[in-house]
């Protein structure tokens, strides 16, 4: 059987070196993909994304794209490129909607899926009433679109007639790999005070929003034994360093941005994960942290609730006052904290684990291609 996937992400390369959690989630998928015994290949390197609503830069983006059709469909037909048994889209969406698989799907007869198909929340319906319009098509058309979360959910079922092409996918880890990785990380601190941990890019707009609410929490902390680290630098840098002014320089390291291997390690030596998760659609790093028996503290909204066990893995509040108790809590609590940890632990390896997805996706890529 042809076991051939023509993956696809419109919004970012997978191969890209920026640290990104849809990135990411696009190996992930890949990766499982392959555990379940098929062989994704990376169809396209043309993407669509496009930053702010613009008539004139979607009409120029799938111009673009409709010449990467036509080169696709001539190796199709040509036998340059073997035909793929499935086409897989990672992240369609109205800002970056696929204009290549559903068309190729079509003239070739393959199916069509989809994975964490969504929409953004920014600026009016008006304002992305074009590419929402050809993201929705394709949704429509795929046999199979895999929903990450809760809110997505809720979206496809808001157009699609019926949801029988929805199937939940929770985001998840390869477990082991991290479980394996510790490369010794070694922290500034001369006390053993614990440590507070976070890890965010440091963008404009909702990163910069997140890092705000941090800095509100972390200076209602009452208790004055313990450390900051905050992982990830950008262009808002330094903007954002100086919110956390209040906290004694050798209490607080701004490590910038390190390999995944050293967030790992630094993840096993801190008491507390905290994120507010403003506006976050899923947030690896809460599945990450968990991962390594880290208990999260963050905002009760968005999607976190969809990778963090309420009371269970993480406590999960609503403003930064409440943020601020929880956090004193864990510092104060290292008992709480481990049983947290054991319970995030367990949470994430019985329902956030790679083989539980590729299981997910095996048995209904195997179902579509039996059809």
């Amino acid at each position: 059987m042809n076991s051939d996937v023509a993956f696809y992400t419109p919004m970012k390369l997978p191969t890209s070196p920026i640290p990104s959690g849809d990135i990411i989630i696009a190996q992930l998928i890949m990766r499982a993909l392959s555990q379940a015994g098929y062989r994704p290949r990376l169809e396209s390197s043309e993407l669509s994304y496009q930053k702010r609503p613009s008539v004139e830069k979607y009409t120029s983006i799938k111009e673009r794209l409709t010449a990467e059709r036509e080169r696709l469909a001539k190796g199709y037909r040509s036998g340059e490129v073997s035909l793929p048994a499935v086409w897989f889209t990672y992240h369609n969406y109205c800002k970056s909607p696929d204009h290549l698989g559903p068309s190729l799907s079509k003239e070739f007869g393959f199916p069509y899926v989809t994975a964490e198909a969504c929409r953004t929340g920014q600026n009016t319906p008006e304002d992305w009433l074009h590419s929402r319009r050809d993201a929705q098509a394709a949704i429509r058309h795929a046999k199979i679109n895999f929903s990450l979360k809760a809110n997505d959910r809720r979206y496809l079922n808001s157009f699609l007639e019926d949801d029988s092409s929805i199937v939940d996918l929770p985001p998840f880890l390869d477990t082991g790999l991290i479980l394996d990785s510790d490369v010794g990380a070694k922290l500034p601190f001369e006390n053993d005070n614990p440590i507070v941990l976070t890890v965010g890019m440091m963008r404009p707009g909702k990163k910069v929003l997140n890092f705000r609410a941090l800095a509100e929490a972390l200076a209602l902390v009452e208790n004055p034994n313990w450390n900051f680290i905050a992982l990830g630098s950008g262009p808002e840098a330094e903007n954002i360093k100086p919110l956390f002014d209040f906290l004694p320089a050798s209490k607080k390291w701004f490590a910038g941005s390190v390999a995944r291997e050293q967030v790992f390690s630094i993840m096993r030596r801190s008491r507390v994960f905290v994120w507010p998760g403003i506006e976050e659609p899923i947030g690896m790093v809460y599945l990450e942290s968990q991962c390594l028996g880290l208990p999260v503290v963050a905002l009760d909204a968005g999607g976190v609730p969809d990778v963090v066990k309420k009371d269970v893995s993480g406590i999960l509040v609503k403003d930064s006052a409440s943020m601020a108790s929880a956090i004193q809590k864990l510092i104060e609590s290292p008992g709480l904290c481990e049983r947290m940890g054991q319970e995030a632990k367990k949470y994430i390896a019985q329902n956030h684990s790679i083989e539980s997805a590729t299981q997910i996706l095996k048995r209904n890529l195997d179902r579509v291609l039996q059809r």
